[in-house]
């Protein structure tokens, strides 16, 4: 076209053109710079086949150094800035300019070490090879995409190969997964298995308890867990414990639910052998305890009358009181012996109480030195006790034990000191708030070795001793669980032939003196446990002017009590069993009655449920149980039944005094 000048001139179409694709690029140029993503334009250069093999930067956007690494990129090309690059880039570059047609690509450039997500587009005219740039560095994106890859390949190895079963759910509960031992076991499939399908697998005697618990944990998000036996894939059943919890959102609201499932069919087999074997215990036990309640029933009711007819017989000359302190010795070493058997059997069994009061420790010593001093002269050798001034006027422990404790001590070591000497030594520890005793004999001694074989429960150090000096081997195990029950100890140190030094140590409270609950003016109580108790000391003259009901079937044992209560001064009814004692108190004629003493094993009608009757009957007198068991749980039992107090056999005329006293003088208030 000619403008009339001889020069030729652009169309005005042509120029129309020029211009929108000008402001179109201007545009494009305002854009890029605006946004977050690299921009850049550049020019594609080609080889001889038209390939294209690297490019020209003719402009950036402010952000473009950010998401290449690159600096000052314009104007040079990319050999020149990143002379590795990958020849992919440049060809596909290259493409784009020869053919027009835009790309989105995601790649990654090793040697710029960066992942790009790339939209590549002409500008310009095909003539001048250049090609626009978009693009986002999103290295950090496919690094957590390739940890989370890797994070999950993980999880499943971890998964496939852990002993448990595990799965997951969505956040109604349906099963989504589950690892290979799962299918392993079960035999199944995922499409069997996913959504609710695992039901199949469940007993069903238990799979509707177990789709109403889940649900629920489900519908309100709580933490599942249950057990449930599951069927393998040969149809055996085996017990799992199945835990799940919520995975939530920062918000709190449920994702999904992960969950295992943990094989316990060994762990409840064991649990159910070892409730077998303690049932299996429990009843060795229950037989043993009433073995020994039996043999101590054999035992003390024949002793009762052995040892309490000799307080009925008539002295007439030393040597008939001779006769009479030897049976009474014998009698009592056969106590002795029982009592030390339930002893130790109740302390095993951890069934073994014990009673802190406050008293007088000197006075204990001197009570169980006098005690055993007699059996020192017997044999013929001293006995000595030396109390320190640090020893205070009151301390508070168990006495009755701590008496039963140094009476062992000091009786065994009498024992084997054939000649020399036995010395009791006590002192007090004001810093550890311990009273120590010490017990030093000059016997036989045993070898350093062997000394911890002594507090063995029937262990004595060979048979010629035993043959020579006596004794079960009990005392000193005994006296080694009663003062680690009171919290103390007891050590020994021996050298054979020189003797030996026993040492029970034991922690006590302190207390003032106007606070001793007992003071050693007593009598031995006789009981089974070494009771030590405040029991007046009975006197000829002393009387209780009261009517006495005496119920026992042993007709010995009747005329025992009925002697030792009439030189109480009371009157005395007799009756051989409970039906017999019912009637008698409920005949209109008979007597009133102030006191009942009932045996509580009888044939026929018992103690224990003769006293229900009687109760039931309005009887609000003292009942006083009279037994020949020596077990704790007879007093529970007694007094649980109606009994008013408890009496063990043999009878001791002391206590039965103070008993009945005490029981008489409380209806009189």
């Amino acid at each position: 076209m000619n403008d009339g000048s001889g020069r030729k001139s652009e169309s005005l179409p042509g120029k129309a053109i020029d211009r929108s694709q000008r402001e179109t690029e201007d545009r494009y140029h305002r854009l890029a710079n605006l946004i977050d993503q690299g921009f850049c334009v550049m020019e594609v250069f080609f080889d001889d086949d038209g390939v294209g093999v690297d490019y020209r930067f003719l402009e950036v956007n402010p952000v473009f150094e950010r998401h290449t690494g690159l600096v000052d990129a314009v104007g040079k090309t990319a050999r020149e800035l990143v002379p590795n690059l990958e020849s992919t880039w440049p060809e596909r570059y290259g493409r784009i300019a020869m053919t027009g047609k835009s790309e989105r690509f995601v790649d990654r450039s090793e040697a710029m070490g960066r992942w790009f997500e790339v939209d590549a587009f002409r500008i310009g005219a095909p003539e001048q090879r250049r090609v626009a740039l978009l693009f986002t560095d999103i290295s950090n994106r496919k690094a957590a995409e390739e940890a989370l890859r890797e994070s999950e390949e993980r999880f499943r190895d971890l998964a496939d190969n852990m002993s448990q079963f595990a799965w997951m759910a969505d956040r109604d509960g349906s099963i989504v997964w589950y690892n290979r031992r799962w299918y392993e076991y079960t035999g199944t499939t995922l499409e069997q298995m996913k959504g609710w399908g695992w039901q199949a697998v469940h007993h069903p005697d238990h799979v509707g308890r177990v789709v109403e618990k889940i649900s629920h944990c489900f519908r309100t998000g709580e933490t599942w867990e249950d057990t449930f036996p599951l069927r393998s894939a040969n149809g055996d059943y085996r017990w799992f414990l199945s835990r799940a919890i919520p995975i939530r959102d920062s918000e709190g609201r449920v994702l999904r639910w992960f969950g295992t499932n943990t094989d316990i069919t060994q762990q409840r087999q064991l649990e159910s052998k070892l409730q077998q074997t303690a049932i299996q215990l429990a009843q060795a036990n229950r037989r043993k305890d009433e073995f020994l309640a039996n043999v101590s029933h054999e035992i003390r009711s024949p002793m009762t009358a052995i040892l309490g007819y000799l307080d009925l017989i008539e002295l007439h000359s030393d040597e008939d009181r001779r006769h009479v302190e030897t049976i009474r010795r014998n009698g009592e070493f056969l106590l002795t012996l029982i009592n030390d058997i339930l002893d130790l059997s109740k302390i095993e069994a951890g069934q073994f109480e014990t009673d802190a009061v406050a008293f007088d420790p000197k006075a204990l010593i001197g009570e169980v030195v006098e005690l055993m001093t007699i059996r020192a002269q017997e044999g013929g050798i001293t006995l000595t006790t030396k109390v320190t001034e640090s020893v205070p006027e009151a301390i508070v422990t168990d006495a009755k034990r701590v008496r039963q404790v140094l009476i062992n001590l000091v009786g065994n070591a009498i024992k084997f000191t054939p000649q020399g000497s036995v010395q009791m030594v006590t002192t007090f520890d004001q810093e550890s708030g311990e009273m120590v005793f010490d017990v030093i004999d000059t016997g036989i001694g045993i070898p350093a070795t062997d000394v911890e074989r002594l507090f063995q429960p029937f262990e004595q150090m060979d048979g010629s001793i035993t043959r020579r000096f006596g004794g079960t081997g009990l005392g000193l195990a005994i006296c080694r669980r009663l003062a680690t029950v009171l919290g103390g100890s007891i050590s020994a140190a021996s050298e054979e032939g020189a003797g030996s030094r026993f040492r029970f140590t034991l922690p006590v409270g302190t207390q003032s003196t106007d606070r001793i609950d007992w003071r050693g003016e007593l009598a031995a109580s006789g009981t089974h446990d070494g009771t030590i108790d405040t029991v007046p000391v009975f006197r000829e003259g002393d009387r209780l002017d009261a009517r006495v009901l005496v119920v026992d079937d042993r007709p010995d044992i009747r005329f025992l009590l009925q002697r030792l209560l009439e030189r109480f001064g009371c009157d005395v009814a007799t009756c051989e069993n409970g039906e017999e004692a019912l009637r008698w108190l409920d005949d209109p004629g008979s007597a009133t009655i102030d006191a009942v003493i009932m045996d509580m094993q009888m044939p026929g009608m018992d103690g224990l449920t003769a006293v229900r009757h009687m109760r039931q009957a309005g009887f609000s007198r003292p009942v006083i149980a009279l037994t020949a068991n020596a077990m704790d749980s007879d007093r529970e039992r007694c007094l649980n039944a109606g009994y008013t107090d408890y009496l063990s056999k043999p009878i001791d005329k002391h206590l039965l005094f103070h008993k009945l006293k005490h029981r008489l003088a409380e209806t009189q208030r």
